[in-house]
């Protein structure tokens, strides 16, 4: 049962941990994809602790040798991770709010729901990362003396930045999108958000703050352990506890985006019966 809840920071930082809890009691999805990142970082060699701090398995890391190959296979890697993280988010969410449960079997279900969430969720990033990408590289490049080229920059920087506030303003959508199986209305979506954007940055920024302290904790904690215990079945253990903690991660995004569209339409539901 979704609760009723205001639009305000504490309500949905509150509304992401109950969120989080749900999905983390829906343990056969979470541990299915956990087994499909590991599956994935071994048959790409793409072990994240283990090419790093130890030599137990060091043979299958990507190597230098054969350029187009190393290339190839990191293009395939990135392709596959992405589909996976956007699967997981889909499949999390529907196992815990919708009717059907899949349970194991989740990743192998293909439907076109979950190919346009894909489509949807990948092209979003892809126009917040790359703008965001570019706004610091324009920002941190050495200065060129015409004034005009540098007025050109500053254009570009302004509209790309602007594509970045508008995605975050709108990251509901995501929820909603989970929600209704659809493509939300961005407009709609945005006006849901009139004067709540704070709300929106401050708990996104919150949200990844913790998340981003909790990585770097814990990639400093499987280096160490690889490099105190060079065995091969503890670089296999650090590399799946590394992919369980991934997930972790995205269901901590999940949750909070979900917490989002959860309280924008109940906002918008008190707003029209008052």
């Amino acid at each position: 049962m979704i609760k009723e809840r205001r639009f305000t920071i504490l309500n949905v930082l509150d509304c992401s941990i109950d969120n989080a809890w749900l999905f983390i009691k829906k343990w056969r999805v979470w541990l299915t994809y956990v087994s499909a990142f590991f599956f994935l970082n071994a048959v790409c060699g793409n072990w994240s602790h283990t090419c790093k701090d130890s030599l137990s398995i060091s043979w299958w890391c990507p190597s230098s040798s054969n350029f187009y190959l190393a290339y190839a296979r990191m293009i395939f890697y990135y392709l596959a991770e992405l589909f996976l993280i956007f699967s997981f988010a889909f499949d999390i969410y529907n196992e815990a709010f919708g009717s059907v449960k899949s349970g194991f079997g989740a990743l192998f279900k293909i439907k076109k729901d979950k190919l346009k969430f894909v489509g949807f969720a990948g092209l979003l990033c892809l126009v917040f990362f790359g703008s965001l990408f570019v706004c610091v590289w324009i920002i941190f490049r050495k200065a060129n003396p015409n004034w005009l080229i540098e007025f050109g920059y500053f254009l570009i920087v302004f509209s790309l930045a602007t594509f970045v506030v508008l995605i975050l303003r709108t990251s509901a959508s995501v929820g909603l999108f989970l929600e209704n199986g659809k493509i939300p209305d961005f407009k709609h979506v945005f006006k849901l958000t009139h004067g709540k954007f704070y709300v929106v940055l401050l708990t996104f920024c919150a949200t990844t703050y913790i998340i981003s302290l909790l990585q770097m904790k814990s990639k400093g904690l499987l280096e160490l352990w690889n490099i105190q215990h060079n065995y091969f079945h503890i670089a296999l253990i650090s590399e799946f506890i590394g992919c369980l903690i991934q997930t972790f991660v995205l269901i901590v995004y999940v949750a909070y985006f979900v917490a989002e569209a959860q309280c924008v339409k109940s906002n918008q539901q008190k707003q029209i019966i008052s």
